[in-house]
């Protein structure tokens, strides 16, 4: 929040009962708040949250052509799932484990 007004949503899923894997589907800062740290900030809650439920690895779909996405993925800690075809997909598929508390 800046100033009492919400510039971020995140949510992660659980990848199937009883699963270690969580699946983030959704992640969004409002412009004006892009390039600080409130997408750091709201995928350390994220994180805390699904250390705190069991989830020890989390996937995401990104966008292939949205590299400043990829960056910031990759910069938390996120790698590309070794499965994905370039060729085939238009997403990429990038995994994180042990997540942050």
């Amino acid at each position: 929040m800046i100033d009492d007004v919400p510039v971020g949503v995140g949510a992660i899923y659980r990848d199937g009962e009883g699963s270690d894997v969580g699946e983030l589907i959704q992640m969004w800062v409002a412009p004006e708040a892009r390039g600080g740290s409130v997408a750091r900030e709201l995928l350390n809650a994220l994180f805390g949250w699904a250390a705190g439920n069991g989830l020890w690895r989390v996937k995401a779909e990104v966008m292939i052509d949205n590299d400043r996405a990829l960056r910031f993925y990759e910069g938390y800690g996120f790698r590309a799932s070794e499965d994905f075809d370039l060729a085939s997909h238009s997403e990429v598929s990038v995994m994180l484990s042990k997540p942050v508390g």
